[in-house]
């Protein structure tokens, strides 16, 4: 929605000079940028000792205009294969045991793991189009993004008539297991497997599907760990370019990245008993967030072992809270390496009482 306005900016005065007319990316980034403004009230209520005893918080999200999406009425009962999704994940357990034994015998580098479901409810919306019948029987769709017009493609010879639209909402399913490698010296993160199982429904297209959710999930690896959106006093974005603003590229592809397509069948109430494929795996990126911040939570409790006795006053403690986006800087200083000299100081010192 936010490429609206820059593509209205550019097209009125096309028309009315008949020429090219672009905005640079620096322009584009100031106007489109940033997050959805927030407002956040809260009172806090807590004891002498610290110990939270009651929190009112409440907040308001200037989200733009919304129609009413979750319309599920009491005692529907949706089509719902999320727990047979999460048992085909049955290896987290044991993976979960090799990344405990790595930490255990890694000093420099540790590894965390998460495993995490997703729920997305999808409303299908009106959107223009043009599908045309030539003279020659050929069928011509125009005016649709390029994965839809590929589905639509596929599915040209299925429906010689009329077909029922289904339900307008229905639910995009998935589950996915993740492990990353965290150097806490420097704090880069390395995504080394993901696999992801997504219930697609009846698949229209596997290999656009297969796209969309790996895109989706990149993309949300972006928002989690990269892309952080910075504002000066005045409210206008700094992150203003792509030297600033960072996002995905090649590193961010986890090194072992393994996608499987559930195909859950015939459905009357979905479109060709085929489910959305292009939003929802985006929140599966949050995996990447909560391996991360088990990884530092390891770290931390590395340091507070080894050399407890020379850092007394530094909180070091298994609760904290991992800022979004966790970049380099934000993962290093949690690891609690800001303290690393004394760490090297006690060590040497150890050594010396050998």
């Amino acid at each position: 929605m936010k490429s609206m306005p820059v593509a209205a900016a550019c097209a009125l005065p096309a028309s009315k000079m008949q020429r090219t007319v672009y905005v640079n990316r620096r322009t584009d980034m100031i106007t489109t940028g940033g997050r959805h403004p927030m407002k956040v009230t809260y009172s806090v209520g807590f004891k002498s000792n610290g110990n939270v005893t009651g929190l009112d918080v409440e907040v308001l999200v200037d989200a733009g205009r919304l129609r009413l999406f979750h319309n599920a009425k009491a005692g529907e009962s949706p089509e719902y294969t999320l727990p047979l999704i999460w048992d085909k994940l049955a290896e987290f357990k044991q993976r979960r045991m090799v990344v405990e034994e790595f930490n255990a015998t890694n000093k420099w580098r540790k590894r965390g793991i998460s495993r995490v479901p997703a729920i997305y409810g999808v409303s299908m919306r009106s959107a223009p189009g043009r599908v045309s019948v030539l003279s020659d029987g050929s069928i011509v769709v125009e005016d649709l993004p390029r994965w839809l017009s590929r589905k639509a493609f596929t599915c040209q010879n299925i429906f010689g008539g009329d077909c029922d639209l289904g339900k307008p909402h229905q639910l995009g399913l998935s589950a996915i297991d993740k492990y990353v490698e965290v150097n806490i010296l420097t704090g880069e993160t390395t995504i080394l497997r993901t696999d992801i199982i997504y219930d697609c429904g009846k698949s229209l297209n596997p290999a656009v599907d297969l796209g969309q959710i790996e895109g989706a999930f990149v993309q949300g690896v972006g928002f989690f760990m990269l892309e952080e959106c910075l504002m000066n006093s005045d409210g206008l974005v700094v992150t203003d370019s792509t030297w600033t603003y960072k996002i995905p590229t090649v590193d961010t592809i986890p090194r072992q990245f393994n996608v499987e397509i559930l195909n859950s069948g015939q459905h009357k109430n979905r479109i060709l008993s085929s489910k959305a494929s292009g939003e929802p795996p985006l929140l599966l990126a949050s995996s990447v967030y909560c391996a991360v911040r088990a990884a530092v939570k390891e770290a931390r409790k590395q340091i507070v072992r080894c050399s407890s006795n020379s850092q007394q006053g530094i909180d070091l403690s298994s609760d904290f809270e991992l800022p979004v986006p966790a970049r380099m800087p934000v993962v290093k200083e949690f690891c609690g390496l800001s303290v690393v000299e004394k760490y090297l100081e006690w060590k040497i010192q150890q050594m010396k009482n050998i």
